[in-house]
């Protein structure tokens, strides 16, 4: 045998060897990380301390923001429209790339915020919050509808919790609000319930074929927790209870066809990602397959304000940051 078919020879078998498992599992092995995510937009608002996003929620194609601006003068990337007066309600219509569509003041002449909100099926928005303006919000729209103010149910306590002793503002936001606006931002309906005291929804949820909403009200010199019921029109009886209402730590599950997302507050290792090494918590939104396995996950900067999803955006979430408030657009995988 010549040395160049002694040599061929050799490399053939060599070819022909199989690859052991081990090393065949090291060539295609690779480590998952949790990627950072970047903002599509952000916005200092006015930088005044009662300046803040409270809620988003989520159209086919835009990104709906609801908060409040404490300046009279404030405007922002997203908000450009006038001063109603005092502190201001509002709500802004984003695109996918964090470009304001448009954007409305809610309120009267006086302090109005807006703390929460929710899309209906109709592709409106139904924004909650309270006002302390006398008389009904001043808007080129139609005239505010009073509600009936019904007497309180008794205080629900059944753990004996001892009420906490307060004092009521001065010139409270004793009026509860609601505002009923379509997808271009325009005001259809607003609605308000006249509370005893201050009173300060934190959150408004789908129930039937209307909402509940909760949130903390004063009593006298008491802080108690509240939840009342709207049917679109009216207000029903307000429930109230002793314990404070408090909000439930960042937690969400979205499901998909092919999976889920799940978002939460991640202080630690994750058990699907060995790469993570957390000291601090930080907001994580992880993609799974069918087969509950990582398909993709980013972390967030900032605290979590809220987060949706939506099938033609995404994830959009928007937190809290030095100096303002950013909106993420994270893909998902269908």
């Amino acid at each position: 045998m010549t040395r160049t078919k002694f040599f061929s020879a050799i490399v053939v078998a060599l070819v022909a060897l199989p690859i052991p498992v081990d090393a065949a599992t090291k060539v295609k092995s690779v480590p998952l990380k949790i990627m950072p995510a970047t903002p599509v937009t952000f916005s200092n608002l006015t930088g005044g301390t009662g300046d803040q996003v409270s809620a988003i929620a989520l159209s086919p194609s835009a990104i709906i923001l609801a908060g409040t601006v404490e300046s009279s003068s404030a405007t922002s990337a997203w908000i450009t429209s006038q001063s109603l007066g005092g502190t201001d309600g509002f709500i802004a219509g984003l695109d996918a790339t964090g470009k304001r569509l448009w954007d409305t003041r809610l309120g009267g002449a006086q302090d109005d915020v807006a703390t929460a909100m929710i899309g209906d099926k109709q592709g409106n928005f139904w924004v909650v919050g309270s006002s302390q303006s006398p008389n009904p919000p001043s808007v080129a729209t139609p005239s505010a509808t009073p509600a009936a103010a019904p007497t309180p149910a008794p205080t629900i306590n059944p753990d004996g919790v001892k009420v906490l002793p307060v004092k009521p503002p001065s010139a409270p936001l004793s009026r509860l609000m609601i505002w009923e606006i379509n997808s271009t931002g325009q005001i259809i309906s607003t609605k308000y319930f006249e509370n005893s005291g201050p009173i300060f929804p934190r959150s408004i949820a789908a129930q039937g074929s209307g909402f509940i909403i909760s949130g903390r009200t004063i009593i006298g010199n008491n802080l108690q927790s509240f939840t009342i019921s709207f049917d679109g029109s009216n207000f029903g009886a307000p429930a109230l209870f002793s314990q404070i209402y408090s909000q439930i730590a960042f937690n969400r599950t979205f499901k998909l066809t092919n999976g889920s997302i799940k978002s939460f507050i991640s202080l630690g290792p994750i058990p699907e990602i060995p790469t993570w090494k957390s000291k601090v918590a930080i907001p994580v939104v992880i993609q799974y397959s069918k087969l509950k396995t990582v398909v993709s996950a980013r972390y967030l900067h900032g605290s979590m304000i809220d987060m949706q999803y939506q099938r033609n955006l995404g994830v959009v979430a928007v937190t809290s940051q030095a100096g303002g408030y950013a909106v993420y657009v994270i893909p998902v995988s269908n």
